[in-house]
């Protein structure tokens, strides 16, 4: 009996069920009938192995296969009471239990009755080999609902792991590790890499198309070890020296533009191109991205810039295409600049490092971490408290503006050594850190009068009459 012709029957014999079950039902016998009505014949499955590695693709929760489980058992069970089968390949008893599979045949049933094989060798050393190519092919037509912008970030990583392995699927840790550990690139490039092989490694586990031994499916990916990215460590930024460098070699108006945009705003990259004439306003310039739309405050020199730049429409558009820039097309333009400007040695130099390099200069200069994650956009405010570790020229600064010494240094006589060369004058050193600071803190000295700050000589005087009352009291005590 063909698939599509037994879901329909079923269908029509539940139309006195409500609208709300009847949706459900529906829902879960489309999926069946999607996995099984472009095989050969289009009849209906036989075997429960077929049926339970079409659940597996169907839906990635556990309870969500039962459920379509019991409503494919009780399809076949109405097929049965019809003589339209003989009998179900799920057993009543088992129906709306968990089941695995059991291990894939030699050529598994694919979605695509064209699609190459998945095992091209079986034997004793090779229990299941799959080819490298078809695998990915497979988890991107899985993925194919994702934004765009994440597809490609998956074709990135995938294209560099199908150039180390061009044929067979790697199925032991060894190879999948030496392939990580040799990349020349970035801790957290290497982490990704790792955290998107690890997703498709199970994905063909779920499938059953891993080898398997008498414990179940080996998946070589729990032996991988991950990549320790130091999250505390502050990301990677321009110096003064660099910074100078770089804004020397800005030669086209096009290349001015972008930097002085980034280190004004400390935009990303997509925010950037998001920049409309029409968006920008008085003191600021309306942006979309990441986070959503924001407004964010912008200098009136770069106001007047961006207005410069076009008389209507997106703001940076590339002088060869008359287009809008791409985020790769920002990148490479930027990437020039740091050549020009013999900047070597540093990853992602781009428009992210410029953002990272804002973002230390704004701490480095006095700014707070609150207002920096308003600025940056950050979810989080543990994102931004990355950048709050100075450099050590910076926390040199920083102690030589706010050290308590520096701040009272000029109370100390001569050069320290020696009573006669320069006694330190307790009195005025205790007076001033009593009095109240002059702006800025909300430390504050308590005053014994409303609208007086407590001097020495005051607190000095009070407890004078403290002991004495004490003394006064002890007489009058031993009199009696």
């Amino acid at each position: 009996m063909q698939t599509e012709k037994a879901v329909t029957r079923y269908l029509e014999s539940l139309k006195g069920l409500s609208d709300g079950s009847l949706k459900v039902y529906t829902a879960h016998l489309c999926k069946f009938k999607a996995a099984f009505v472009e095989l050969p014949g289009g009849e209906i499955p036989g075997d429960q192995d077929d049926i339970e590695r079409s659940l597996l693709r169907a839906s990635k929760s556990k309870a969500s296969r039962i459920a379509m489980r019991r409503t494919i058992g009780r399809m076949f069970e109405y097929l049965v009471a019809q003589d339209e089968i003989a009998e179900s390949p799920i057993p009543r008893a088992k129906v709306g239990r968990p089941r695995k599979p059991a291990r894939a045949p030699a050529q598994p049933a694919l979605r695509r009755p064209d699609a190459e094989p998945w095992r091209i060798e079986d034997g004793p050393d090779h229990p299941q080999v799959v080819k490298t190519a078809a695998a990915i092919d497979d988890f991107m037509q899985d993925r194919s609902g994702l934004r765009p912008k994440t597809l490609d970030w998956y074709r990135t990583h995938f294209a560099q792991f199908l150039a180390a392995f061009p044929g067979e699927l790697p199925m032991l840790p060894g190879p999948i590790q030496r392939h990580i550990d040799t990349m020349t690139s970035s801790l957290e490039w290497k982490k990704t890499r790792h955290q998107i092989l690890r997703t498709l490694y199970k994905r063909l586990a779920d499938l059953r198309r891993l080898p398997a031994d008498r414990y179940g499916v080996v998946n070589p990916m729990v032996n991988v070890r991950q990549p320790k990215v130091d999250k505390n460590k502050p990301p990677a930024t321009l110096d003064p020296d660099e910074i100078v460098a770089v804004i020397a070699a800005l030669e086209r108006p096009i290349e001015r533009a972008v930097f002085q945009v980034l280190a004004d705003t400390g935009l990303r990259v997509g925010e950037l191109l998001s920049i409309t004439r029409e968006r920008v306003h008085e003191d600021s310039v309306t942006v979309s991205g990441k986070t959503g739309e924001k407004d964010l405050p912008i200098s009136p020199e770069i106001r007047d810039l961006l207005l410069q730049l076009v008389p209507s429409g997106p703001v940076f558009i590339s002088p060869k295409t008359h287009k809008l820039y791409t985020i790769s097309g920002i990148y490479q333009l930027l990437r020039d600049v740091f050549d020009r400007a013999g900047i070597e040695g540093k990853r992602h130099m781009g428009p992210h490092m410029i953002r990272h390099t804002f973002a230390r200069r704004w701490i480095a200069a006095g700014g707070d971490v609150i207002s920096l994650r308003d600025q940056l956009g950050h979810s989080d405010v543990s994102t931004t408290q990355r950048y709050a570790k100075l450099e050590k020229a910076d926390l040199k600064q920083k102690h030589r503006q706010f050290s308590l010494f520096q701040q009272v240094k000029g109370d100390f006589g001569g050069n320290g050594d020696g009573a006669e060369a320069g006694e330190t004058r307790t009195d005025d050193v205790r007076d001033e850190l009593l009095d109240p600071p002059a702006s800025g803190s909300i430390v504050e000295a308590k005053s014994p009068k409303p609208g007086k700050t407590a001097r020495t000589d005051d607190v000095r005087d009070e407890l004078a009459d403290d002991e004495l009352q004490a003394e006064k009291l002890t007489t009058s005590g031993i009199a009696h």
